[in-house]
């Protein structure tokens, strides 16, 4: 036996020196970016919920209620118009409210309390 040489090692025993634990590495990093994924909500799922489904329309029932009322898609543009019937969201029947109110509701800076225009009453 000498002291200054030793046997060469074979293949086999680098690969394993170099390959496991990089793979330990890898398979923990994995592990926890899986974990994470898990972890995290959805930020679109509340969004999507607060949502109508779609928007309201006119319907027999508001023509009813409002018989001198029109559809707003039947209005003519730039016409003024006295008073509109809207749908408060969550709401599930039309309530007439002046225009100004309305308007006034539409564009403040919160959407709290916006209305959904289905009719328009001269």
């Amino acid at each position: 036996m000498t002291w200054g040489r030793r046997e060469p090692r074979p293949f086999g025993w680098y690969v394993a020196r170099t390959m496991i634990p990089r793979a330990v590495v890898f398979a923990a990093l994995a592990a926890a970016m899986l974990v994470g994924e898990a972890l995290a909500s959805d930020p679109l799922a509340v969004r999507v919920a607060d949502e109508p489904a779609m928007a309201p329309s006119w319907t027999a029932a508001d023509a009813t209620a409002n018989p001198s009322c029109l559809p707003s898609e039947a209005w003519t543009p730039g016409v003024p118009a006295a008073a509109l019937v809207v749908y408060r969201v969550g709401d599930t029947s039309g309530v007439r409210m002046p225009f100004d109110t309305a308007w006034a509701r539409n564009h403040d800076e919160t959407e709290v309390n916006d209305v959904w225009v289905v009719g328009v009453c001269p």
